[in-house]
């Protein structure tokens, strides 16, 4: 009998361990222990103590899906920041803007993600005079936003630069 051996020694009577489970898979034991008397551990404190395995395992398994969530964010992150195309998201309402620009666009047209993110309807005010009624079809939905569209882009000291965008909803 293995029980006498850890138990005791630390003066444990009876003892009861129920598995906690975490994402399917066995994480390890929950336990309870009785150092005053023998117990005969009733249906209801076995039921209640596999409630508290499964609530255990719940936040376990949270803990780790966030823990892979942050990781794969992270890898996401710096393939985007480190990628040699301007990589954007733009908000469309209630004021249309940048969410977000990724540091290429510093290299391509000389403001940084900073500035641009700042400035509403930052996508219009970067796009060419000539080229924003096109893209503005796009944006209000008249033109398909699939494929690609050809548009220049002004640069900080005023040349234009031409850009293919693609672009995708992201709901």
């Amino acid at each position: 009998d293995i029980a006498p051996v850890f138990m005791e020694p630390e003066g444990i009577r009876s003892i009861l361990l129920v598995p906690v489970l975490a994402d399917g898979g066995w994480w390890g034991l929950l336990g309870f222990d009785e150092c005053t008397r023998e117990r005969q551990w009733s249906l209801a404190d076995i039921e209640a103590a596999r409630a508290a395995a499964g609530l255990l395992g719940a936040v376990i398994a949270r803990e780790q899906a966030t823990q892979e969530l942050r990781a794969s964010e992270g890898r996401y992150r710096r393939l985007v920041d480190n990628a040699p195309d301007v990589i954007f998201r733009y908000r469309l309402s209630p004021v249309g803007g940048f969410e977000y620009v990724s540091p290429a666009v510093e290299q391509m047209v000389g403001f940084s993600p900073a500035e641009l993110e700042s400035v509403p309807d930052g996508l219009l005010s970067l796009v060419h005079p000539e080229d924003r009624q096109r893209l503005v079809r796009v944006l209000e939905g008249r033109l398909s936003p699939t494929g690609s569209l050809r548009l220049r882009w002004m640069h900080r000291h005023g040349h234009a630069v031409w850009v293919e965008q693609a672009m995708a909803p992201v709901v």
